[in-house]
């Protein structure tokens, strides 16, 4: 059976650990500042309604690694889900609850940014044919209202048909449609009180 035994050097510490992690801090911000000047600079004019989703997720992903491998440094004890953070917060003295805090919304602010990609990248490739399919719904309904209106207005026994639905044809008394239509506007004015 191996045991893991606690020699207390150096490598072993929680020091080490914060000093490896600072030391990657010192070569990921050079690389996340040229990672934003080419997403700013550099990207392809097709590619522009994606330009800001893409440096949003960028900087939410660069503030989430300053504060894991600098702010923050969490020293994990694995055989039980605790441990303790020994990054800049705590030299400063800033409360465990409150990095704990910062650190969770850092990462929650990458998840977001990442479905708004991704929110983007739908709009932008389906919201084109939803403009054309609003676009053709609108000329067929068009269509069909033309088309009927031509045929009331144009064949007779259609005009003759829709007169009699709407009450203004033949059967209500022979009257001309300009004396009915007279007639419904008064009586609509008397019980508007107009």
């Amino acid at each position: 059976m191996l045991t893991c035994i606690f020699e207390d050097t150096f490598l072993e510490s929680s020091r080490f650990l914060a000093y490896a992690l600072h030391t990657l801090t010192s070569i990921e911000i050079p690389l996340h500042i040229f990672g934003a000047y080419l997403i700013i600079t550099k990207t392809p004019r097709i590619m522009r309604t994606a330009k800001y989703s893409i440096l949003q997720l960028h900087l939410a992903c660069t503030v989430m690694d300053l504060t894991i491998t600098s702010l923050w440094i969490f020293y994990v004890w694995i055989p039980s889900s605790s441990g303790y953070s020994v990054g800049l917060m705590s030299t400063v003295g800033v409360n465990p609850l409150l990095q704990s805090f910062l650190a969770f919304h850092t990462m929650l602010a990458v998840a977001v940014s990442y479905v708004c990609l991704f929110e983007n990248r739908y709009d932008a490739v389906v919201i084109g044919s939803i403009v054309y399919n609003n676009f053709l719904m609108i000329a067929i309904g068009c269509n069909g209202l033309l088309t009927t209106l031509v045929m009331i207005l144009v064949h007779r026994p259609y005009r003759i048909s829709v007169l009699e639905m709407c009450g203004i044809g033949k059967k209500a008394g022979q009257q001309s449609i300009i004396e009915v239509t007279l007639l419904k506007m008064r009586a609509v004015g008397v019980v508007s009180g107009g």
